[in-house]
């Protein structure tokens, strides 16, 4: 009982004290500033509101002149004049708040906070009080970013020889504001040392080193490859833009490919030219022409690699770099090309023209993979002939015909034979038909010609 009272006594005695010590500096600087209240380094505690104006004005304004240096992480220094971005310090309400610690409506937690104030100084948020031209300020850090932003590096995969080179990814950096308005903040209101180093923020890459070498693209799985005609520069262009989207496309375990999503709108800003291209039977210049034989080859590469085809066109004509059966067409939103990589492994899709008038294309995987060997084949089981079509044309003489010959059509089927082992399989893919292009037989115009 005794030891509890002699507890309680001491217990009353601490607080008796406390608010000894409180409400002595409360009576003392009753229209002041409760001691220990700081805005960066300038102690305003003791002081009447007007007197911390005078003294705010008398620390800063000298200092808001001065120039600051601001160096970039390869030692570049910048120096930036306060002035510049029109910095302004409200000194009306840094001198306000400071009044107002410990002056809030609970006189117990005044009296708390006071005592606490009186041990541990409280600081004052300079980021707070310290306005700028939001317009230069913007123009500043834009200015900065430029100087130290680099973009990340994904990690690359490189083809040497048939074997893969994984180089390295790297990390980016962009300025860091936040870190900077802090640092800048604090700089301002220093006697000396008035430099710090830019901040920056890392950007990582998407695509890191570790993750690129946990895909295990280690060897060359497949190939194909179709021939072009170079001396069609319109058509060349087209190909060349389609081949470079493609090339070094990873496509993961279960992933389904959309040829028009990778490749997008076929347009003048994408840089495609008008060239031959077959629409609704007929041959006509379109934007993009030409890129069904990419899409044909990358078929193409795609059953030899044993991969699910989800979606797939024919050609309504015959096309000459591709066997029968064997082209894929494709048209921006409507006619798309689709598989899905049903394997357990990354595939990397290397595309590149060769020799100046060849596609090819390779998928590399996983020393694991094992791609039995496959050959598709073409089977012609009927030929259509053209029909024949009369034409009246002006410039024909009389007694004249000017025959324009057509072209058959054909019915293909296509199989794919797979050799594992000792075992082989034969598995109907499709059957195509290509329509006939007509024979037209021009002759004089009804009126003959005048």
């Amino acid at each position: 009982m005794i030891k509890s009272f002699r507890i309680i006594l001491i217990v009353v005695a601490i607080v008796l004290s406390v608010c000894n010590v409180v409400v002595s500096d409360f009576l003392i600087n009753r229209n002041k500033i409760i001691k220990g209240v700081y805005f960066y380094d300038f102690h305003l505690g003791g002081k009447t509101r007007e007197q911390c104006k005078v003294f705010l004005k008398q620390k800063t304004e000298s200092l808001l002149q001065k120039p600051v240096c601001l160096i970039i992480n390869n030692n570049e220094k910048i120096t930036l004049f306060p002035r510049n971005i029109d910095i302004h310090l409200d000194i009306n309400k840094i001198t306000s708040d400071a009044y107002l610690v410990g002056r809030g409506k609970n006189k117990i937690e005044n009296i708390i906070l006071r005592y606490k104030i009186l041990r541990q100084k409280r600081y004052l948020d300079v980021i707070e009080y310290v306005k700028y031209n939001k317009k230069k300020l913007k123009q500043l850090m834009e200015f900065l970013n430029n100087k130290i932003s680099t973009a990340p590096r994904n990690a690359d995969f490189k083809i040497e020889n048939g074997n893969v080179v994984i180089v390295p990814s790297m990390e980016g950096q962009k300025l860091d504001e936040n870190k900077f308005q802090v640092l800048f903040n604090k700089t301002l209101f220093k006697e000396n040392n008035r430099k710090f180093i830019i901040p920056v923020e890392k950007i990582k890459p998407a695509l890191p080193t570790e993750t690129a070498k946990a895909m295990q693209i280690e060897k060359r799985i497949s190939s194909f490859s179709t021939a072009f005609d170079p001396d069609k520069p319109e058509r060349v262009n087209n190909i060349i833009i389609g081949v470079e989207k493609l090339n070094k496309l990873i496509i993961a375990p279960g992933e389904v490919f959309s040829f028009n999503e990778m490749l997008g709108p076929r347009s003048y800003e994408m840089g495609y030219q008008k060239a031959p291209a077959y629409i609704n039977k007929e041959v006509k210049m379109e934007v993009g022409g030409g890129i069904c034989q990419v899409s044909s080859t990358l078929y193409n590469l795609v059953l030899k690699t044993d991969l699910k085809v989800i979606e797939r066109t024919p050609h309504s004509r015959p096309v000459d770099y591709v066997v029968l059966g064997l082209d894929a067409t494709v048209y921006y939103d409507e006619i798309d090309f689709k598989f899905k990589n049903n394997t357990n492994h990354y595939l990397l899709l290397h595309a590149q023209i060769i020799e100046g008038q060849k596609i090819l294309m390779e998928f590399y995987g996983s020393k694991d993979m094992n791609i039995p060997e496959i050959r598709i084949v073409s089977q012609i089981v009927e030929k259509i002939p053209p029909g024949i079509k009369i034409k009246r044309k002006g410039d024909v003489e009389q007694g004249e015909i000017y025959i324009e010959k057509g072209k058959p059509g054909y019915r293909v089927r296509v199989w794919k034979i797979i050799e594992n082992k000792r075992e082989v399989e034969k598995e109907f893919l499709h059957e195509d038909v290509y329509h006939p292009v007509e024979t037209i037989v021009y002759v004089p115009s009804a009126k003959g010609n005048k």
